[in-house]
């Protein structure tokens, strides 16, 4: 039987105070791979009891970006998993907060990659490593039009600013 701690040591205080930290990490740890378990699961469930089709296929060829709206990002999850079929090279830009760590998670089940920035004015800084990625031929880009906090509907001009500087098309 474990020994209890002695609550009039300090150091033992401290210890406890750790413990807890540690315990809420693992708890908020194991909530995001069950919540991401689930959301893999039920794509993989509509990517076999659906029909999925992407017209104009022949748009999304190696080297273009690609733009959605906020709202639409869990049907840009279907689609970089069809897309990740034919192309090996899908990247998308992602917020670095945790709210990142989902599409992140869902990216790299599907063979693409995150190109995770902060939001903010810490995105200016950010800037060049988002024109690095850009400048690789073979890459598909993938960003949301209104991201990463809206307001929705209202694009922002990232990713044309991106495509104008590597001359590339968005799609």
């Amino acid at each position: 039987m474990r020994k209890r701690k002695n609550i009039d040591n300090p150091g033992e205080i401290e210890e406890l105070k750790g413990d807890r930290i540690l315990i809420h990490a693992r708890k908020a740890r194991l909530r995001f791979k069950l919540l991401n378990y689930i959301f893999l699961a039920y794509t993989k469930l509509l990517l076999k009891t659906c029909r999925f089709h992407i017209e104009n296929r022949e748009l999304f060829r190696a080297g273009i970006m690609f733009g959605f709206w906020h709202e639409d990002c869990y049907s840009m999850e279907l689609m970089l998993s069809e897309l990740a079929k034919e192309h090996s090279n899908i990247c998308a830009i992602v917020t670095a907060n945790t709210r990142g760590d989902y599409i992140e998670d869902t990216l790299r089940h599907n063979g693409g990659e995150a190109l995770r920035i902060p939001d903010g004015m810490e995105m200016k800084v950010a800037f060049k490593k988002m024109l690095e990625a850009a400048r690789r031929p073979e890459l598909i880009m993938a960003a949301v039009f209104d991201g990463p906090s809206g307001p929705y509907r209202e694009p922002k001009k990232l990713l044309f600013m991106l495509a104008k500087e590597r001359e590339k098309h968005v799609v």
